[in-house]
């Protein structure tokens, strides 16, 4: 197994339970979309154009970090490597595609990413775990400043930053978290909440963003425009609004208690079961499984299993990361059933 490989196999730090409404919000991601003046943007740069431009970031970022950053040419990588990163939340669907010149930096711990040449030059990102949107930002805009520093930024004193997409034009300014929300999922009550994020200007997507299916009950809100809007108005209204999704959940939950305890105790308790001794396993059938453990360790029904562990298999159990781990390409029933061995032996460790 290759040194990327072995990153795979590593816990990124946000999928600890350190933040705060760790039994909502798995993690905290911030993002600054940001381009170089007087440059095209990515999407009308020739090859030889952006991989001047990647060589530009690449020593600015050594400049100022010292090599604290580990850099992935993604066109020098297999396609499996792509996806685990895409997996890990680290790159976009864009970037598995982008045949053109591009890369990603990432730190150690996973906390700090720059995805460069997708829709913007720049593509900052700063993850935290549980709900620490403080945390987040602070560690986000330090880099920001330090990359200002080395690189001219595309910025107008009118508009504020230039983006390849409107929606950014502004601060370039995207706070997301990623939330658990078993208990509306069964109580049917997500209609509300997504008519609700409309009327807010906030979006709710899929596990890996945007046109991704929803699993594990994983939803991700952040907010849908920057323009004519502070960095503290932003954060402040997804800060407003991931604790009012919180407390509907947990109220969902709370009436899941009181009038299904029953049904709701066979449904986590069976789930816990199954992934003890199913043998053959989908990546959603494991999603599923996964998540109602989760709402048993939140209802206080498993301790024995941590936030983190099920945090780190809602990563571990996806179809890149099983094939790493198995350190071979696998067709899907063998990815089924070598997901099922997996994660019985990672529930009796």
């Amino acid at each position: 197994m290759n040194n990327m490989n072995k990153r795979f196999m590593k816990d990124a730090l946000w999928l600890s339970n350190a933040g705060s409404h760790s039994d909502v919000v798995v993690s905290t991601r911030i993002r600054f979309a940001r381009n170089i003046k007087n440059t095209f943007f990515s999407n009308r740069l020739d090859s030889a154009i952006a991989k001047k431009l990647l060589n530009q970031i690449h020593d600015a970022l050594v400049s100022i970090t010292h090599k604290e950053f580990t850099w992935i040419d993604l066109q020098d990588i297999q396609p499996l490597t792509r996806q685990a990163l895409f997996e890990r939340h680290l790159i976009s669907r864009e970037l598995i595609e982008r045949e053109r010149p591009s890369a990603l930096a990432v730190n150690e711990n996973e906390t700090l990413a720059l995805m460069v040449n997708e829709e913007d030059h720049i593509r900052l990102q700063s993850f935290a775990p549980g709900f620490n949107v403080d945390e987040a930002f602070k560690s986000l805009d330090m880099m920001d400043s330090k990359l200002a520093q080395v690189l001219e930024y595309a910025f107008d004193p009118v508009l504020g930053f230039l983006t390849a997409c409107p929606t950014n034009v502004g601060t370039g300014l995207r706070v997301s978290a990623m939330l658990h929300l078993p208990a509306m999922v069964i109580t049917k009550e997500l209609n509300k909440l997504f008519r609700a994020m409309q009327d807010l200007r906030m979006t709710v997507r899929g596990l890996h963003g945007e046109g991704t299916e929803v699993l594990g009950n994983l939803f991700q809100i952040s907010n849908q425009a920057t323009l004519g809007r502070s960095e503290p108005e932003i954060i402040e209204q997804l800060r407003s609004v991931v604790n009012a999704v919180c407390d509907y959940e947990q109220k969902a939950r709370k009436r899941l208690l009181e009038t299904q305890r029953i049904r709701l105790e066979d449904t986590v308790y069976r789930a816990h079961a199954m992934i003890q001794t199913a043998r053959v396993l989908t990546t959603q059938e494991a999603m599923e499984l996964l998540s109602r453990v989760r709402l048993g360790i939140a209802l206080g029904w498993i301790p024995s299993v941590s936030y983190e562990k099920i945090n780190t298999l809602f990563v571990q159990c996806q179809p890149a990361h099983i094939q790493i781990r198995a350190n071979k390409r696998l067709e899907v029933d063998e990815r089924d059933e070598f997901r099922a061995a997996f994660l019985r032996q990672m529930f009796i460790l």
